[in-house]
Formats: structure tokens, sequence, C-alpha cells
């Protein structure tokens, strides 16, 4: 009831990963919950560091082969200089451990990603990446990108 536009979901281990704008939340023990009809208890939060903007701030998260929470960190921004959130830097897909610890840049330079996923044999990481606004329906084209390393 508490959730501040939630935007992304992830499942692990029996846990749901809530992304919010601002934070990523873990609802433990869901599919027991579940089942028995009775109410979540309350979140933990993993992370709240990330920013509160809401223009491009939706998370749209996931697992990754290595076992790491992808959360992107859009641009707050149409056309802008990037600049950072404390130690978040925008225009990335950053990565963590299930817990929160351990976060990281995973790609720079991405706008505002949407969507990404793994392929299934190589692990290498595609990804979209929304282009600016106000230019048209189709300008500039947005793009579908690999990323096969960390950088």
């Amino acid at each position: 009831d508490d959730l501040q536009v939630p935007c992304g979901i992830a499942y692990r281990e029996g846990s749901l990963f809530v992304a919010q704008v601002n934070r990523v939340l873990r609802f433990d023990d869901v599919d027991s919950f579940a089942l028995s009809g009775r109410r979540l208890p309350a979140p933990v939060v993993i992370n709240d560091q990330f920013p509160s903007d809401s223009s491009h701030g939706w998370k749209y998260i996931a697992f990754g082969p290595d076992g790491k929470l992808y959360v992107p960190v859009g641009a707050p921004c149409n056309v802008c200089t990037l600049q950072s959130y404390g130690n978040i830097a925008y225009g990335t897909i950053n990565r963590m451990n299930p817990n929160g610890t351990g976060l990281e840049v995973f790609a720079t330079g991405v706008r505002n990603t949407v969507g990404f996923d793994w392929h299934p044999d190589t692990g290498e990481m595609y990804f979209t990446e929304n282009g600016r606004d106000n230019m048209g329906d189709n300008l500039p084209d947005c793009e579908l990108n690999k990323a096969a390393e960390p950088g």
C-alpha cells in the first residue's frame, strides 16, 4: 500500500524484488504468503540511494546470469550533460548483489532503457535505449544495444 510508483519486478529464490523510482525493495517468502492468502509483511529496503527524478526514473529490473540484480538509472532530462546523484550516475545500468551490497556501474551512456535480457548461450546483455524526445515519432531512432562486458 505504501509503494511509490512500483515499476519493475524480479523474482529470485522465493523473494520478490520491487523497484520504485528511488529504491529497490525485497518481499521475502512470497510463495507461502500467496498460497495462504495472508498479506505480505513489510518489505526489506535493499537500496534507497537511487535518484527520485520521475523523468526516465522507472526501473525495469532483472537478475543476470551472474546472479546480480540489474537496475537502470535513466537521464533525468531530454538532452543534457549527465551528472551524478550521490554515488549513482545518471544514464547507466547498474548491478548489485541481491542484498543490495556491491552496487556498481555495468553500462554507461544509456539515456533510458526500458528493458534488457541476456543471450542464453553467451550471457551477453541486450538492452533497449530510447532516443531523445520531441523530434518527431522516428527521430532519433531508438536502439537495441549489446553489452558483452562491463563498460
